[in-house]
């Protein structure tokens, strides 16, 4: 049994980071890129929909190369798509 008191992070990023380290042969510098969009992902999601909420939903979104909002809006898609409103939103 693994022993997570007194660490910084939730018990989910931890067991993730430790899952990408043995899985992957990645360097700490990518796995740190991958937790960082991961913690991210929600927040942006959470952004889309708030501004989604307010302003409908719009034809397309220009983003920077911020892998979270990327992910973000992938997941908005889906959602959408799952929905069936009818339109997906462009990402460029």
């Amino acid at each position: 049994m693994i022993d997570f008191k007194g660490t910084h992070y939730p018990k989910s990023v931890i067991l993730h980071a430790i899952f990408f380290y043995v899985r992957y042969a990645v360097s700490y510098r990518d796995l740190e890129e991958i937790l960082v969009e991961r913690r991210n992902l929600a927040a942006a999601r959470r952004f889309f929909k708030r501004a989604i909420a307010v302003n409908g939903v719009p034809e397309r979104v220009v983003i920077d190369k911020s892998g979270s909002n990327l992910a973000g809006l992938h997941a908005i898609n889906v959602i959408l798509k799952f929905t069936g409103c009818g339109r997906m939103i462009e990402i460029r």
